[in-house]
């Protein structure tokens, strides 16, 4: 029988850890990163504590977050129970305190475990159940392409033949040809890129079927999941996406160049032209010229006609930029007359500032601005918390604007105009596959100028 039982309260970016002994006496409460390095300090803080008696670990989750758990627990043979989260739940009911926290529902599922029989061990997935569950997966993207189908086709019979959409057999695929260039996955259509076709993938996979996706908003999808944070992304083996987020890369258009299109240039376009609606007028100021959406910033402004000027922390990084885009002028941000600077490149205010880097500069681009100016933003790389007085904004009747990606048509357009040569992207270095560490940490020293572009 054991002789202490832990409790966790399982977490995505952390687990609440509680050891008790067999009367219930609470021995360790503390909070543990999900970290393997950390969770083995744990294991072995709690094999300190038992002094080689029998430990029985319990937790209320059995995938997700708590998989690492699961196998390093595993790995050191020790024995662990599943506590549903409806137990827990439930069994709060009876435990002091009103208040819900990590703390107390890391101590009831040690206590529950410790007094409960029916308890169900959990064991660690064995290489066929990975390699069945990553299989099955692909099946699943399919299933969801076919029920997103049926839900659209639904939704659009009901508004022009409701008649119609009562009477019809959704198990079969025919109908779902109905809709006009729409049809399932594995049928003929011309528009769809055919075997070797040069293609790039936009990183965001909408649904299709709401409300934003319907207008050709897709970026906002209110489903939207994105390539290498929800899905598969590039260093993946293999990786699914829907065929409509495949555009074809015009004959003249290299791969580095589509990827610069598909990760920076399409932003870019959203932020510039579809928000921001830049005009031959303006005056913006791009903030982290220097890095890869930054340039592409500017080069769209400087595209459009506007007076583009540059401001980042390194003049030797700026300068090519700004030879390349044909900037009006530069600025140093990290200098004490950087305020300076910008009243003399321009003195009448800013009409656009396109903000990359966050709470770093945020209060100066915001005393840029003009009357009616537009700052618009995807980026904080240097922290996201920033303070604005809304006397400021509506007193001179400025506007926000935000993004998290381009659509399917901002990747489009941006493809055009490199096919025609009025779009070109800086690549500083393209880096085989096997040295993807190499870029990681070129990337990471942030002396570079332009993108730095992986091959398979």
């Amino acid at each position: 029988m054991p002789a202490f039982w832990v409790g966790i309260d399982s977490g995505k970016r952390a687990h609440h850890c509680v050891v008790i002994d067999q009367i219930g006496t609470v021995l360790l409460s503390k909070r543990v990163e999900n970290d393997e390095t950390a969770l083995l300090e744990l294991i072995a803080t709690v094999a300190e504590i038992a002094e080689g008696r029998e430990v029985s670990w319990a937790t209320d989750l059995n995938a997700g977050g708590a998989a690492l758990l699961i196998e390093l627990l595993a790995a050191h043979a020790q024995q662990l129970l599943y506590i549903p989260g409806r137990i827990v739940h439930h069994a709060a009911a009876t435990y002091r305190g009103d208040g819900k926290t990590d703390a107390k529902d890391a101590r009831i599922i040690a206590d529950q475990a410790r007094m409960r029989t029916d308890l169900q061990p959990v064991r660690g997935a064995d290489q066929i159940s990975v390699d069945l569950r990553l299989l099955t997966a692909r099946r699943t993207d399919l299933i969801c392409d076919r029920v997103r189908s049926i839900n659209r086709l639904r939704a659009t019979l009901l508004e022009y033949f409701p008649a119609l959409e009562r009477a019809f057999d959704y198990s079969k695929k025919a109908p779902l040809l109905l809709l006009g260039g729409y049809q399932t996955m594995g049928s003929k259509n011309s528009d769809l890129p055919q075997h070797g076709t040069r293609v790039a993938v936009s990183p965001t996979v909408s649904c299709a079927v709401c409300d934003f996706c319907r207008i050709g908003r897709d970026n906002s999808c209110r489903n939207k999941k994105i390539l290498g944070v929800h899905r598969w992304g590039g260093y993946a083996e293999y990786a699914a996406v829907p065929t409509r987020n495949l555009i074809n890369i015009p004959d003249d258009v290299s791969f580095e160049a589509a990827a610069c299109a598909a990760t920076s240039y399409a932003i870019a376009w959203h932020l510039v032209v579809t928000r921001g609606r830049v005009a031959t007028t303006d005056t913006v100021l791009v903030v982290g010229a220097a890095g890869a959406v930054g340039i592409a910033a500017a080069q769209i402004a400087a595209l459009h006609g506007a007076r583009v000027i540059l401001s980042g922390r390194s003049a030797s990084r700026l300068k090519p930029v700004a030879d390349h885009v044909g900037a009006y002028g530069v600025a140093i941000s990290n200098t004490s007359d950087y305020e300076t600077q910008i009243s003399v490149l321009a003195p009448d205010g800013i009409d656009m500032v396109v903000e990359t880097v966050g709470s770093a500069t945020w209060d100066s681009s915001l005393s840029f601005m003009r009357s009616e100016g537009r700052i618009v933003c995807c980026g904080a790389s240097s922290g996201h918390d920033v303070k604005m007085s809304l006397r400021d904004l509506y007193r001179k009747n400025l506007a926000i604007l935000t993004a998290s990606s381009g659509t399917f048509n901002d990747l489009r357009q941006v493809l055009s105009l490199f096919d025609h040569g009025r779009l070109t992207p800086i690549i500083a270095q393209t880096y085989p596959l096997s040295m993807a560490r190499q870029a990681h940490d070129d990337l990471a020293l942030q002396k570079h100028v332009g993108k730095l572009v992986l091959f398979p």
